[in-house]
Parts: structure tokens; sequence; C-alpha cells
């Protein structure tokens, strides 16, 4: 952890025995956390219709996705830092991966949450 509360933790995940592993990293910001997985397939028309990820912190050329795992919201907030990861963090991650490996067979998103998407200026959820 450096000075200012900031952490990355890497290691390496996969949804179960059959699954690619994929390296993943833990980057704290202030109170908010990213999760981030690296060199993971990507779908071959980009990141257009992939769900639950946030676009705009991912990369499409090292292979990189931040996934967007829980809601972050004062009100509806999922998941604090005193949680357990084991019990939070890190099933989430794994039921995405699952779901993501499930998405890139067959282009259909299998898993359950929302996520917020902007459009024209508004705030949209997408189940």
């Amino acid at each position: 952890m450096t000075p200012n509360g900031y952490f990355h933790i890497y290691g390496m995940i996969s949804a179960n025995s059959a699954s690619s592993s994929y390296r993943i990293e833990f980057r704290s910001k202030g109170k908010k956390l990213m999760v981030l997985l690296h060199g993971i397939k990507m779908p071959e028309n980009g990141l257009e219709g992939v769900p639950h990820i946030y676009k705009e912190e991912s990369d499409l050329e090292s292979g990189t996705i931040s996934l967007c795992l829980f809601r972050n919201k004062p009100n509806q907030c999922e998941f604090t830092f005193g949680d357990d990861p084991q019990e939070t963090i890190i099933p989430w991650t794994r039921e995405w991966i699952y779901f993501y490996e499930l998405f890139l067979m067959t282009g259909k998103w299998f898993g359950n949450g929302e996520h917020p998407q902007k459009t024209r200026g508004k705030s949209h959820k997408n189940r």
C-alpha cells in the first residue's frame, strides 16, 4: 500500500478448472476499487456489446478489461473495503469470467446484474 492509501494487488484467477486463467489486478483509487483482467481474449468486434465492463478504463490492445462487478452508490454499495474478498470480489470475478467465456462462444450474456449506460446524457440500466 502506498502512503496515500492506494494499492495494487496482482494474481491469477479462473472461473473454474475448465476455464482459462487470467492475470487479475485489484487497484484502489481512494474509496474506489477497480478490478482489471489482463491478457483476456477480446471479441472480434471489440468491446461493443460486452456487458458489465468500464470501456473507458479497458484497453483492447493489451487485452485488459475493467470489470463492473458491484453497485457503488452511497445507498446501494455492495462492496466496502472491510468485506472479505473471498466472499465478494473473488467469486464475483469468477462468475464474470464464466459468463464472459460463454459470451465469447455464443454472443449472448447469460449472467444477471445491471450496468448503467449513458445514452444522450441520460443514464439507463442494462439488464
